[in-house]
């Protein structure tokens, strides 16, 4: 006969406590992850902040590219081009952007809207009218990436300086 009482010792309720160390150990981590992601959110890393802003420049500065480094598929991001115009003959001045990162983005706006457009060797050129060619310029390129995936491009003066950029779009 068992002389022992039930009452001595603590109960069992059928505790694992191995099992208990592993729950606590995997919530720490999803909540460790949990904070990286928030952080990452904040930083631009995902979206709207200040690691998702860069800008690229000419070796000799006179052209300036403002773009987002992180963009979303589907969604308007901006190209900000800020230079200083060289007039062609007729008081225009020209901008091109290559061709196959027109394939990947769909321009949706330019701003100031350009005179005309043409294609020129596998880049489409977008012509101006210089209103005051002795100031810095602004063009505003408005553009829907359509493909997820790291995006490379190449935005220039025809007959003048150039930058290359790159954008990791989202899906």
């Amino acid at each position: 006969m068992d002389t022992t009482d039930p009452r001595d010792g603590p109960p069992d309720f059928g505790q694992d406590l191995d099992f208990q160390r592993r729950e606590w150990a995997a919530q720490r981590a999803g909540w460790i992850a949990l904070a990286l992601l928030i952080v990452a959110a904040l930083a631009g890393l995902l979206g709207d902040g200040p690691l998702s802003r860069t800008q690229a420049a000419s070796p000799d500065g006179t052209l300036r590219l403002h773009f987002d480094r992180f963009a979303r598929a589907g969604a308007t991001t901006v190209l900000r081009l800020r230079f200083r115009p060289a007039r062609d003959g007729d008081g225009n001045y020209r901008i091109w952007l290559e061709g196959e990162y027109q394939e990947a983005a769909r321009i949706r706006e330019v701003s100031p809207t350009p005179e005309h457009v043409e294609d020129d060797r596998g880049r489409v050129v977008y012509v101006f009218r210089a209103f005051e060619p002795e100031r810095s310029t602004e063009v505003a390129f408005y553009v829907q990436p359509r493909n997820p995936g790291l995006q490379p491009g190449r935005i220039g003066v025809v007959d003048g300086a150039s930058v290359a950029f790159r954008q990791f779009i989202y899906p």
